[in-house]
């Protein structure tokens, strides 16, 4: 009865979860939502969905993050963006760019 309880538990947590994903990337995607919606919804899709699972795709659409976050000109913003494409590299093990990249979002912020 305890394991179907967690087993229960632990289903919903990841049904839930992936709707959240879901409702972030639909955020990204509409264009009508204000900028700094956008950049927040993609920044958490990333950190949610794609940082610990497949880090190439983070760096992807953390590259598509910055070309948005740039052009709004928020350095707070730019900063984090620079902070999720160091955290993708480093589950990727390219400690290289990690220095470059984190470097460059501390002199930002």
């Amino acid at each position: 009865m305890k394991f179907f309880f967690l087993a229960i538990s632990f289903l919903t947590l990841t049904s839930s979860s992936s709707a959240a994903d879901y409702e972030n990337l639909n955020q990204w995607k509409d264009t009508t939502n204000a900028d700094t919606t956008r950049i927040k919804a993609l920044n958490e899709y990333i950190w949610r969905s794609l940082l610990y699972s497949s880090p190439d795709s983070a760096i992807y659409y953390a590259y598509d993050l910055q070309k948005l976050t740039v052009s709004t000109g928020d350095s707070s913003l730019i900063a984090v963006v620079y902070n999720t494409i160091g955290s993708s590299y480093y589950f990727i093990g390219d400690f290289g760019q990690i220095d470059d990249v984190c470097v460059f979002g501390m002199k930002i912020k």
